[in-house]
């Protein structure tokens, strides 16, 4: 599968959660609600993990693609809670979203790419206004390491699924607008091979939300 047709793929995840929630908000005709339910996408670029590859160019530059780093685009739904109904003092919420996550260098001859998608569960507590807390886990499927030389020779690796560790400090600029800063802990293990040590896709990364108007 193509990064292009993943990207399409991510795409398709954001507008399915916009979907998803202007129903589920149509349908609540309760008097008061207990669950606020917004789409969103999200866009983000991380830091970290074990290096899958190199690529030199002619000027002796060199570009490198890591297990952990990248870009990352998606979308999902924030569903905030009325804490009140469960005897919370502070707003409280959770945030379920799915992406696409790559890694990559390219040249005329040679590309290298570590991707995957990646599907999180983030509960999170609201501080303040502008501030939120969140923790939870993410799940990893359709991690693979492929190249493509000279465009005839070409190799792919897949690395079994893996849960994650997720972490975020998350800052509200406006209603619409938010950014985080992430941390996830994971390491991926290669598919049908034993005795080879784990492969580390731990990062730091920064992410820009946008939510959509109810």
């Amino acid at each position: 599968m193509t990064t292009i047709t993943k990207l399409g793929l991510a795409l398709a995840l954001a507008v399915s959660g916009a979907s998803f929630t202007s129903q589920a908000n149509s349908d609540d005709t309760g008097a008061e609600k207990k669950f606020n339910a917004k789409p969103f996408m999200v866009f983000g670029y991380a830091f970290g993990g074990d290096d899958m590859g190199t690529l030199e160019y002619d000027d002796g530059s060199t570009s490198d693609v890591s297990a952990g780093g990248g870009f990352t685009m998606g979308g999902g739904v924030d569903i905030g809670i009325n804490s009140e109904s469960f005897g919370f003092s502070k707003p409280i919420g959770v945030k379920l979203s799915g992406a696409y996550k790559f890694d990559s260098a390219t040249a005329d001859n040679a590309d290298i790419t570590f991707d995957r998608f990646e599907f999180t569960i983030l509960p999170y507590v609201q501080l303040n206004e502008k501030v939120t807390l969140g923790a939870g886990v993410s799940f990893h499927t359709g991690v693979e390491l492929s190249s493509e030389m000279d465009g005839s020779s070409s190799e792919s690796y897949e690395f079994d699924g893996a849960t994650a560790f997720v972490a975020e400090l998350g800052f509200k600029q406006n209603e619409q607008l938010s950014w985080g800063f992430r941390f996830t802990s994971v390491e991926y293990s290669l598919a049908n091979y034993s005795g080879v040590e784990a492969t580390s896709g731990s990062n730091f990364g920064g992410f820009m939300t946008y939510s959509f108007k109810q």
